[in-house]
């Protein structure tokens, strides 16, 4: 997915539907589930060095971190 971010800059919708269909893997939905007890238990910190945080990454983790697992 950092590939084809770097390659498609300005495709923020696209990017987004791919990496929430790459977060829908077996793998990545225990990854997530882990962080949903991490935030239960207290506070979680996203940390990225994307300089443009809005069109990257971490907005679509958080939305996906927020819903019900």
């Amino acid at each position: 997915m950092r590939n084809w971010f770097h390659q498609h800059r300005g495709e923020h919708e696209e990017f987004g539907r791919r990496y929430r269909a790459e977060l829908a893997g077996p793998e990545q939905q225990d990854a997530l589930h882990h962080l949903r007890e991490l935030a239960d238990a207290g506070t979680v910190t996203l940390v990225t060095a994307v300089k443009d945080v809005e069109h990257g990454h971490l907005p679509t983790l958080r939305a996906e971190l927020m819903q019900e697992g």
